[in-house]
């Protein structure tokens, strides 16, 4: 059986699967859409895969391992994957084009496949080659399970007997011999189609002159009766070995599928890790963090779609979160806690799907599942309040944890007043927390983080965006006690600055939209 195993040692992956709400989330959360783009570039199948792969982290570290290596060994030798990825889809595409009539015909079914066969063998010749030149000398063991399967069964003996057999059906086009005994009321049974005779009848046989050489019978030109009584003998003789041929060239389309997604995923990889590096971005092979255990460390952790996204240098971060099952991250509005907080959830999945992430070191423990909660602005059409919208995706999202699972909350419950927020989100936390689960929390409730901070529910480490005397914001997050203010006055100051340069240069007063931002 041909298997490509280079997702997981000893078994397929799912694709196709419908997304759940849960990885809808992450993907809205932690801004993933630019993240499968640029491992895309431009091909949608590409998008798709790594949507796919990502949004379903791996659970152990031998199954992290095992991509990390293939995929080094993608950036390392990417002309041996791209050949092969290449080969796939043209068999894909190829097998689309192969015309055949809507019929369940045995003789239209086996038509097709014989086609289909046909344009796989040289296909699977290419592959042999491509494996035995690009690919053997590759260290990951997934890369040298495959190269191995490939190389034992796609042997010079099997390609040269799936010739020989693309010959006979080739010559059944013109004539098939088929054995049968008699039955019950001389009906037939066990039609057994034999392999084309190679000796070929004179033309004078043919045209049925001279002495025949075999017992023959002719159907009258307007029998219609006799003309579907020989085509049912033939579809039954056909049947069985219809069914053989058809069957081998799903199982050969099946690899060649497997084999495009697979692939798909590290070119993927590829892609991302070129785009990266044009922009200056520094990558790192994430650690399982020494000792098991909860948190997470990090230096230089940036946010990947946001080093997409912008022109500038974005700033990276250092955290020492290992042993800690709560986080709480507080400071000046505007100071880069979001955006923490989405590189610290991209930095997760990425590593839970095998791949490289966007620091230069970066360790965590390989959590059964990560979840999001971020802010959410007012629904159009809610019959509840925002409160209530808020807990019920709050239940919702704890409902999908389990021990070891990390939860990215994002100022939970800020649809409502910093006492009533507070003391909801604090019980939460803490039976989250004696349930096992990694709380990342980012919240502009000094209450509440105050209150975690004198009686702690578990280890914590408390951060605090960094702002410096003149008010200007450095979008580091550094390790300090919550602060009584979130400085919004910098922000209201820095907004009429902006608002008195344009109308100065435009001259004009400020815009609605503006009006509406000084006036909140």
């Amino acid at each position: 059986m041909l298997k490509v195993h280079l997702l997981f040692p000893d078994r397929d992956p799912e694709q196709g699967t419908a997304a759940s709400p849960e990885a809808s989330d992450l993907e809205v959360d932690l801004g993933l859409e630019d993240l499968f783009e640029a491992m895309g570039q431009g091909d949608k199948f590409l998008s798709g895969v790594a949507r796919g792969v990502i949004l379903q982290s791996l659970v152990d570290e031998s199954g992290v391992r095992y991509r990390q290596e293939v995929l080094q060994d993608c950036l390392d030798g990417s002309e041996g994957f791209q050949a092969m990825y290449s080969l796939a889809v043209a068999a894909i595409d190829g097998e689309r084009r192969i015309w055949s009539l809507a019929s369940r015909r045995p003789t239209s079914s086996l038509r097709r496949a014989t086609q289909a066969l046909e344009l796989f063998l040289p296909l699977l010749r290419e592959l042999r080659s491509a494996v035995d030149t690009s690919m053997a000398a590759l260290p990951s063991p997934g890369v040298r399970q495959l190269v191995s399967t490939l190389q034992a069964e796609l042997d010079d003996s099997y390609l040269a007997a799936l010739q020989g057999c693309l010959e006979d059906l080739r010559r059944l086009g013109g004539e098939q011999s088929i054995s049968a005994r008699l039955g019950p009321g001389n009906q037939g049974l066990d039609y057994v189609l034999r392999s084309p005779s190679r000796a070929r009848t004179s033309w004078g046989e043919r045209l049925g002159l001279g002495v025949r050489s075999q017992y023959s019978f002719q159907i009258a030109p307007r029998d219609d009766a006799g003309f579907r009584a020989l085509a049912d003998l033939v579809d039954r003789g056909l049947n069985s070995a219809a069914d053989a041929v058809a069957q081998a060239a799903d199982h050969v389309l099946s690899f060649f599928r497997a084999l495009r997604f697979e692939l798909g995923f590290y070119l993927g990889c590829r892609n991302l890790h070129r785009t990266l590096s044009e922009a200056g971005s520094e990558v790192c092979w994430p650690e399982p963090l020494l000792g098991g255990g909860a948190g997470f460390r990090c230096r230089e952790l940036r946010d990947a779609g946001l080093t997409l996204r912008s022109q500038a240098s974005v700033v990276g971060n250092d955290v020492d979160a290992g042993g800690r099952h709560l986080v709480v991250v507080t400071g000046a509005n505007s100071g880069g806690k979001s955006t923490f907080l989405r590189s610290l959830g991209m930095a997760q999945l990425m590593f839970q799907a095998g791949m490289f992430v966007t620091a230069r070191e970066f360790s965590a423990s390989v959590t059964p599942g990560l979840q999001t909660h971020f802010v959410r602005g007012e629904t159009p059409g809610l019959d509840t309040g925002r409160l209530d919208s808020d807990l019920a995706r709050l239940a919702a999202t704890v409902r999908q944890l389990s021990r070891g699972a990390m939860l990215l909350l994002n100022e939970p419950l800020s649809g409502t007043n910093e006492r009533e927020g507070s003391e909801i989100a604090r019980q939460v936390v803490a039976a989250l927390v004696e349930a096992g689960v990694t709380v990342v929390l980012v919240t502009h409730f000094f209450q509440l983080a105050e209150e975690l901070r004198l009686n702690p529910p578990a280890p914590t480490l408390h951060l605090r965006a960094e702002r410096l005397e003149d008010g200007r914001r450095t979008y580091r997050i550094l390790e300090g006690v919550p602060a009584t203010t979130a400085f919004g006055q910098d922000l209201l100051r820095g907004l009429k600055t902006r608002l008195g340069s344009a109308r100065d240069g435009a001259g004009r007063g400020p815009s609605s939209e503006d009006a509406d931002q000084i006036s909140s």
